[in-house]
């Protein structure tokens, strides 16, 4: 279960409701796009090797799944960032769709 925290002057809070994954994480990545969305990817240990989310402050969790849960063939290795990137870019060794 994956977990998001912020720090401010009073201290840690969670970034929309905490343990928000379906099951175990892995090779956890952050990204933060152009416009200050927040994107997490990681391995996902119950609905396949891949999975992106992106925080809205909507609904249970308050994160979003950014296409299907587990969409890729194989693991991620690396989440990119760009700077002027809207979006987060995935990588891997082995094919990922």
């Amino acid at each position: 279960m994956i977990t998001a925290l912020y720090f401010i002057a009073a201290g840690w809070t969670y970034v929309g409701t905490p343990k928000f994954s379906a099951g175990t994480t892995s090779c956890e990545s952050l990204f933060i796009d152009s416009n200050g969305n927040l994107y997490l990817a990681y391995q996902d240990g119950r609905n396949g090797p891949a999975t992106v989310m992106k925080y809205t402050n909507t609904g249970s969790t308050g994160w979003t799944s950014v296409g299907n849960p587990g969409f890729s063939a194989e693991l991620i290795l690396n989440v990119v960032y760009e700077t002027k990137a809207t979006y987060p870019i995935i990588s891997s060794t082995k094919t990922l769709l």
